[in-house]
């Protein structure tokens, strides 16, 4: 599984072998991303992003390698605070 990224390409959470890794997140997603702890077993691969701002506005991706090829699952944020 690739790291979730932002438009701008920029790491939004990073899951390896089991635990998140915070410190190869962007520091402005840092302790704000959650992922299912249970994710591989699940298959739930949701990302909750806490306090959404206007400019994460945007489409989120995460790529995972299967046998079969790429699939790319995109998540569509909402934009940000109505004003």
């Amino acid at each position: 599984m690739e790291p979730w990224k932002d438009r701008r390409d920029r790491k939004v959470h990073v899951f390896k072998n089991g635990p998140d890794q915070p410190g190869e997140q962007n520091q402005i997603y840092r302790t704000r991303t959650k992922m299912n702890e249970d994710l591989l077993r699940t298959g739930d691969l949701s990302l909750t992003l806490r306090d959404p701002t206007y400019g994460d506005s945007g489409t989120f991706t995460c790529r995972l390698w299967e046998i079969s090829g790429l699939v790319v699952w995109p998540l569509m944020h909402p934009a940000g605070p109505h004003h």
